[in-house]
């Protein structure tokens, strides 16, 4: 009877005949060497413990206030999920038929300082591991579900941060499947709460808030949180206790890097006896100190001894990069971005940007999408009254900063492209010079399109039939406009295109 192999198992190939049974497993120990996690050695003894650091309020706070990495870890990103805004699309036409100008909400977020307000909530909840932004509405009960359909014209005020300290989220929770099944129906703002003042002793109702939380945690964890998330300065405290230890003890070396020794004969007999001997040997040593310098002399009685002991620091510096790239690490954050220290090597840092970048994008995406999606068309509706169309959307804008190299680069492509369509798919000056100014959001070339121009341009259309003649003058060369006339016709922008200084 053939011996049972129990698991794990090594399979063996078909046609190879099994000769032995063989076992694997998944780490490696050499008991008579002591090595490996379990062999009788001191790594065997180590284990990972659970530090619930976001429960101590009052240290985060210590730590936020006096830790200028903790300060970096924690509003950064936060900034860095805000700071471009989002780009609005879709916006329909008003009752004059003209398209809707994105700038109206955009600037209508800035001056109800949105942006300002999601950042500190996003701050908060990396901090405490959860805060809430409850969503203004003039005249509406908080404690009621939000309706967007009743909102009017002028009735958004704007977003009131409140961190998890301040609230106390309701036992009931939401039974309706959809996002947010399962979490709590309501927050009663606590009274007297700095954050939560404004709305301090009232209940507020989950559709009127943006909830954020910190770093996941697993469910039991989470129910230990009161359902909030983790603060992410938990997962590097001890990386960062390490890092400032080795700061403050380098600067402490500093003041021993250079000690002089003095040896004097008969000194503790002189510091016991006190008196004029004492004095003597005090007048000697302070004299030495004041006049031991280059071009001073020390004197000394045949029989003293002086030396000196000099620390070599070389070496540290390695020790404290490896602790920096540890925290960056830990914090998910290019080092270049949160000490400001270029990487070693040949490397520039470019695709640790954009990697941090990719991962700011992913966040807005994951965390952000759904809330801003609730504010824009309450922005909608309350700066012009009515439902937004079904088209109406908005993007986050990019993060990456454009030079003036890649602006020329991409403001010849957009020109080249449409001087080509216009000669393929017969494209209406109105379209080029829409689209045109659309680009002058990203290059700022071509900014000088307005929309009168292109009202022209369209005016032009509706009243011409067929395209004007070819003028028989020189080579066909349309005239050029007088400075400070507007040109609206897009082939003489497009002839301006080659004199864009191309990149290097």
């Amino acid at each position: 009877m053939t011996e049972e192999i129990t698991k794990p198992r090594v399979r063996v190939p078909a046609g190879v005949r099994r000769t032995t049974d063989a076992r694997t497993t998944d780490s490696f120990q050499n008991f008579e060497a002591a090595l490996g996690l379990g062999a009788d050695n001191q790594m065997s003894s180590s284990r990972y413990g659970i530090t619930p650091l976001t429960r101590n309020r009052a240290e985060l706070e210590a730590m936020y206030r006096s830790s200028w990495i903790v300060r970096q870890a924690v509003s950064v990103p936060a900034d860095d999920m805000t700071r471009a805004g989002i780009e609005f699309y879709g916006l329909g036409e008003n009752s004059e038929s003209q398209e809707r100008n994105p700038l109206v909400l955009q600037n209508a977020l800035d001056r109800l300082d949105v942006w300002g307000k999601l950042a500190s909530t996003i701050r908060w909840a990396r901090l405490y591991g959860g805060a809430l932004a409850v969503i203004l509405i003039e005249g509406q009960d908080l404690t009621t579900p939000l309706d967007p359909a009743t909102i009017t014209k002028g009735q958004f005020k704007g977003l009131l941060p409140i961190d998890r300290w301040a609230l106390t989220p309701s036992t009931e929770t939401v039974t309706e499947l959809g996002p947010d099944f399962g979490r709590p129906v309501g927050y009663a703002v606590i009274a007297g709460q700095s954050s939560g003042a404004a709305v301090g002793g009232r209940w507020i109702h989950h559709t009127r808030v943006v909830r954020l939380e910190g770093n996941d945690l697993p469910y039991y964890q989470r129910q230990a949180e009161m359902g909030w998330g983790m603060s992410v300065v938990e997962t590097f405290h001890d990386r960062l206790v390490a890092f400032d230890s080795t700061t403050l003890g380098m600067a402490q070396m500093v003041y021993k890097a250079h000690l002089r020794i003095l040896k004097m004969k008969d000194l503790r007999k002189n510091i016991a006896t006190g008196g004029k001997p004492f004095a003597a040997a005090l007048t000697q040593v302070e004299l030495i100190r004041r006049f031991q310098t280059n071009e001073g002399l020390t004197l000394l009685d045949s029989e003293d001894d002086f030396s000196a002991l000099s620390y070599n620091f070389s070496g540290l510096s390695d020790v404290m990069v490896q602790m920096a790239q540890q925290i960056a690490g830990a914090i998910d954050m290019p080092i270049v971005k949160l000490f400001g220290m270029s990487p070693a090597g040949f490397s520039t840092g470019e695709s640790d940007l954009r990697s941090y970048n990719d991962n700011i994008h992913l966040s807005q995406e994951r965390d952000l999408r759904r809330p801003l999606e609730v504010i824009a068309h309450i922005t909608f509706r309350s700066e012009y009254g009515e439902a937004p169309p079904s088209t109406f959307g908005f993007r986050f804008a990019s993060l990456y900063g454009l030079n003036d190299k890649e602006k020329a680069e991409i403001a010849v492509q957009v020109a080249t492209a449409l001087s080509t369509a216009e000669g393929t798919a017969a494209l209406k000056p109105s379209i080029i010079l829409r689209e045109l100014k659309r680009s002058s959001e990203t290059t700022g070339i071509f900014a000088s399109v307005s929309d009168d121009d292109i009202a022209r341009a369209e005016a032009d259309e509706a009243d011409t039939a067929a395209p004007p003649p070819e003028s028989d003058e020189g080579d066909g060369a349309k005239p050029v406009s007088e400075p400070g006339e507007v040109n609206a016709d897009p082939k003489r922008i497009l002839s301006l295109v080659p004199r864009i200084p191309a990149a290097a």
